[in-house]
């Protein structure tokens, strides 16, 4: 018997088959994931590796908010840009859609340009109810990381501690 009819016999969660078997996922939180929504604004050293992190895994869909353009400089860090990223001069969140599609096409991404906080705040309400396993995002945490310094060098920052486990 193969891990994927031990876990699963339904083909679209073929894929995930080795962490289904993690305890609190299974099939029903897989299934979770695919629903689940996700903003993430800035797609640079963090912003790539968790948009990476949650292609693979399964969220259904993804919103990329970056302003800035591939740079040389991004590519010891930033792991989703390569060279060609650089002399076509793409946006980061253009460039990383295009390579998160070619991990999984099963994913829906989505483009954005820069948003303000208050805007940051309001849909990071709407999509707290949708996160999986009891996660969520907290206000605080991205209203810190939102100061004007913040603001006025990135657009818009989110890092992996606005979203938290719920007690």
């Amino acid at each position: 018997m193969t891990a994927s009819t031990e876990t699963t016999s339904n083909p679209d969660l073929e894929r995930y088959s080795r962490q289904m078997r993690f305890f609190g996922i299974g099939e029903a939180g897989q299934k979770k994931l695919a629903g689940a929504r996700v903003l993430l604004c800035g797609v640079g050293a963090l912003g790539t590796v968790l948009a990476n992190t949650l292609a693979r895994a399964g969220v259904g869909f993804i919103r990329l908010v970056d302003r800035d353009f591939v740079e040389l400089s991004n590519l010891q860090r930033q792991v989703l840009f390569d060279e060609e990223d650089v002399r076509s001069n793409t946006p980061k969140a253009e460039a990383a859609a295009t390579k998160l599609r070619q991990i999984n096409s099963q994913v829906t991404y989505e483009l954005s340009s820069p948003i303000s906080t208050a805007q940051i705040l309001k849909h990071s309400q709407q999509m707290s109810t949708s996160l999986p396993m009891g996660l969520t995002i907290s206000r605080s945490a991205i209203s810190s990381m939102m100061s004007p310094s913040n603001r006025a060098n990135h657009g818009c920052t989110v890092a992996a501690s606005a979203v938290t486990a719920k007690p």
